[in-house]
């Protein structure tokens, strides 16, 4: 559900969704991806970065974390 709201721009919805979440899915990469999505759609670069970073550290072949921190760093 918080992908969708990031897609439809409902940033706050989708952070909330995330924050719920977020106690239970700090080895999720899909997780940690989506928050990056979310920090770097708020203007949080440097803390999407952060997030990506932690998501490749959990599955160092998970592309769309991987697509997204090198899109951050460009």
């Amino acid at each position: 559900h918080a992908r969708d709201a990031i897609r439809e721009g409902n940033l706050g919805t989708a952070e909330s969704l995330l924050m719920m979440a977020g106690t239970i899915s700090d080895d999720n990469p899909s997780f940690m991806n989506l928050a990056g999505l979310l920090h770097e759609g708020r203007g949080r670069i440097e803390s999407a970065r952060r997030f990506y970073e932690r998501a490749l550290a959990v599955d160092p072949g998970f592309a769309p974390a991987s697509e997204n921190l090198l899109r951050c760093s460009s």
